[in-house]
């Protein structure tokens, strides 16, 4: 992953501060969940690497940060067009994660079981991700993390899931029992 320039380090530093600026006087009880210092010296943190860190990285960080709320509403939103995706949306059915639509042409897939990404198991990618997944009722976090699953690959190189790839490739259990990638 390409690391920020310098204009990314100071743009990311100008939004660290608004940030934590809103955080302070628009959350009702932002220090319910998390200590006010623990919050700090995790932006603090934050702010120190980031000359080390990629956008995606950054954004998961936040997204991290500010899951740690425990709320559901305190969020980070990042704009889709840096986000590269597969051509499916995922949900679970079950224990299961499952390809609920596809796009043009991959019809074949739908009701695929997802069981590896890039190699790995589903169930290690869906570890990592579900550090990032902020909603208190367990049963909406699960279908937050099945669609938090779709983002693709510019979620799995900024977790550090899986090495870099131009794309990573999903094993899947077909309805019919075959496995295809």
């Amino acid at each position: 992953l390409r690391s920020l320039d310098a204009g990314g380090v100071a743009r990311w530093r100008e939004a660290n501060r608004r940030i934590v600026k809103a955080i302070r006087a628009d959350h009702p009880n932002p220090w319910f969940r998390m200590s006010r210092e623990s919050f700090l010296a995790q932006v603090a943190a934050l702010d120190q690497d980031l000359p080390k860190l990629s956008e995606y990285q950054v954004v998961l960080r936040w997204k991290r940060i500010l899951a740690a709320f425990g709320d559901g509403h305190t969020q980070l939103w990042e704009e889709a067009s840096w986000l590269r995706v597969w051509p499916i949306r995922a949900a679970f059915s079950g224990d299961r994660l499952v390809i609920r639509s596809v796009a043009n042409g991959q019809e074949a897939w739908l009701g695929a079981r997802i069981l590896e990404v890039g190699g790995e198991p589903v169930g290690t990618y869906l570890g990592r991700l579900e550090a990032f997944i902020v909603d208190p009722v367990p049963s909406k976090r699960r279908e937050r993390l099945a669609a938090s699953f779709t983002p693709g690959w510019a979620w799995i190189e900024a977790l550090g899931v899986l090495p870099t790839q131009a794309t990573p490739e999903l094993l899947l259990e077909t309805m019919d029992g075959r496995r295809v990638t």
